[in-house]
């Protein structure tokens, strides 16, 4: 807050915040904190423009504490445009994939709606939902839109989608995750516990998510801010 009172409210300062679930403690994450810290690397990826360098501040949790690979980050992100051409079956189920949430109605970051042809996206790294409207597969329109009032705003020729989620298993490496799972030891466990992470790991391979995805954190993801 010092440091936007100094420098100024436009001004590229970002907290990268702390997730408050430790390692393998079965909480739920809070999609804003998800959310604002994947914003905060896509900015240092170059995947969101600033006028000049961003200014991040993290405490020491949070800069220790794992997250997407900038390799993942970068492959995963993409850009669509006016004019694009694109498979929109495929193109929707990617977003799942990536953690988005199909809603009737976009009104929170994270989320998706299709109404023929028209499609909303509401990507972590826009301060407000985009509208794309098709003709056939072609992207002919692209415009911000407030998520209250649903209204269309100013009209956009590009619009950059993260991904939703920090846990995303499905879209890595499998054979090295395969791996991972082969290694782990369940000698300690008892058959219930067993049971349960299997399931929920074949739940995270298959793309499908649950609500206590923080609780594998520390075991999927590898990379941190410093990483950035």
């Amino acid at each position: 807050e010092a440091m936007v009172a100094y420098c100024g409210d436009d001004a590229p300062v970002y907290l990268f915040p702390l997730v408050e679930v430790l390692p393998y403690e079965r909480l739920v994450l809070d999609p804003g904190t998800v959310h604002a810290r994947l914003r905060v690397l896509a900015v240092l990826s170059g995947l969101l423009k600033t006028t000049c360098p961003p200014l991040v501040i993290a405490s020491v949790q949070g800069l220790m504490q794992k997250t997407l690979t900038p390799s993942m980050l970068n492959d995963l992100s993409h850009i669509l445009h006016v004019g694009q051409r694109i498979r929109l079956e495929s193109l929707l189920q990617q977003w799942t994939r990536m953690g988005y949430e199909q809603q009737s109605a976009v009104e929170i970051a994270g989320s998706f709606s299709r109404r023929g042809g028209i499609v909303d996206v509401f990507s972590p790294g826009l301060p407000l939902p985009a509208r794309i409207d098709l003709w056939g597969d072609v992207i002919e329109s692209i415009r911000l839109f407030d998520p209250y009032t649903q209204r269309s705003q100013e009209s956009i020729e590009t619009v950059t989608v993260l991904p939703a989620h920090e846990v995303l298993p499905s879209l890595g490496d499998r054979n090295t995750l395969d791996e991972w799972i082969r290694l782990l030891d369940f000698s300690n466990c008892s058959e219930a516990n067993r049971d349960r992470i299997h399931e929920e790991l074949a739940l995270m391979m298959a793309g499908l998510g649950f609500n206590e995805e923080g609780y594998y954190i520390g075991f999927f993801n590898d990379a941190t801010l410093l990483d950035y």
